[in-house]
Order: structure tokens, then sequence, then C-alpha cells
């Protein structure tokens, strides 16, 4: 429809909407049937509510465990982006290794997000979160 005019759109989307509202409808007055069947003792209905409910509650989890680990991923990025300068100032006061700049934003009193004290680990986290990395030391040939 790349020549359609605007009546012919809009003509469209009307004939859309009219038919998602008529499947709708029907998608209800069907689930009511099933439920009054079920009610009235119908196996086979109960069965298909029971199968439907199953669905449901499993992709409602899914979606939950989705926004749940969203969520997660935003705080952390939101706490690593909070102790960035101070580890880039760390990093520039002479920390050359993970222990050193654990043990630099413990003498600054910052604790984890969970209120516990810096690991090596913890900082190496943190810091591929951010994408910093320490300065590497220069290595060349030794001389005897």
């Amino acid at each position: 429809m790349p020549n359609a005019s605007t009546v012919e759109l809009h003509i469209h989307a009307m004939l859309a909407e009219q038919e998602r509202t008529i499947i709708s409808e029907r998608t209800k007055a069907a689930l009511k049937s099933l439920e009054a069947r079920a009610a009235a003792g119908d196996t086979e209905a109960l069965e298909k509510i029971n199968n439907r409910s199953q669905a449901l509650a499993k992709v409602r989890s899914m979606l939950n465990r989705t926004k749940g680990h969203d969520t997660q991923r935003q705080q952390a990025d939101e706490r690593a982006a909070s102790v960035k300068d101070t580890i880039r100032l760390c990093i520039h006061d002479g920390a050359s290794s993970l222990q050193a700049v654990a043990d630099c934003l413990v003498a600054r009193k910052i604790p984890t997000a969970r209120g516990g004290q810096w690991s090596p680990t913890a900082v190496m986290r943190v810091m591929q979160r951010l994408g910093l990395e320490l300065a590497k030391a220069a290595s060349g040939p030794t001389s005897l």
C-alpha cells in the first residue's frame, strides 16, 4: 500500500480495529461458555480451563522474572556509577591491583551494595560493568 491515500489508510485502520473487537468479543463469549460447561461438571471443559490457567501462570512468571532481572541490572548499573569516580581516584592515587582498589574503597569507608567490605572480585565486577581497567605495568625484557 505504498500509494494508498490517507482516507484508504484510515479505512484499513478502522477495519482492523473492528476485527480486533469482534475477535475479542468472540473469545470472551467462548471463555464464558467454557466456564459454564465446567461449572456444569464437563470434565473436558475443566481440563481446558486448568491448562489455560497453568499456561497463563507460566507466562506471567516468566514476564515477572524478566522484569526482576531488568530491575536488578539497572540497580547494579546505578550502584556502579555511584562508585565510579572513587574507583578512578583510587587508580589515580596508585592502586595497581584489584586488591589495592578494594583496600582503597574500604579505607574510604565505602560499603558494597549489600553493606559489606570490598573484595578483589567485587571490584573486578564493578570495573567490568563500568568499562574501567587497571593501568598495565610496563613489562619489558629484563637484562641480567
